[in-house]
């Protein structure tokens, strides 16, 4: 068996997705591969699996709860942690406190120390090795595809 996983740090859409797989596609044939993703919105645009599935790939989503390998969803838990304090401070939420909710939240985005996204990008990282020489020794990673 043969993994070949991919680490993707810039901003994804559609677009970005797709250009992926069809840069996966010339590398590797995708007849019955499968393909894991989370369930992120371009993962499972029509123009995504409609590529994939004309290729022959298989396609399987994981689990909406499975962040272990997603270092945005530990960002994300930082951040609306933060998000839930200064929301429980508020007595009286009205409509007229959604302009200062945005601005708290950006700013809240904004206050994440780099190093505390470094460490979680570095432990999220970790644990996908070492999955993948427990599991997949023989994986490859797709340096060809980087930006």
């Amino acid at each position: 068996m043969k993994i070949i996983f991919h680490h993707v740090t810039y901003s994804t859409n559609i677009e970005t997705v797709e250009n992926f797989f069809k840069k996966l596609d010339k590398k590797f044939d995708l007849f019955n591969k499968v393909i894991v993703m989370d369930n992120h919105g371009a993962h499972k645009s029509n123009n995504v699996t409609e590529f994939l599935e004309s290729k022959g790939a298989i396609i399987e989503f994981l689990p909406p709860n499975s962040s272990y390998f997603n270092p945005i969803e530990t960002i994300w838990s930082w951040v609306k942690g933060k998000w839930r304090n200064i929301l429980l401070q508020i007595q009286d939420l009205k409509e007229s406190h959604k302009d200062w909710m945005q601005t708290e939240l950006s700013s809240i985005c904004k206050s994440c120390p780099s190093l505390v996204i470094h460490n979680i990008v570095n432990s999220c990282n970790g644990l996908m090795k070492k999955f993948l020489k427990e599991y997949a020794p023989e994986s490859e990673e797709l340096s060809f595809l980087e930006n």
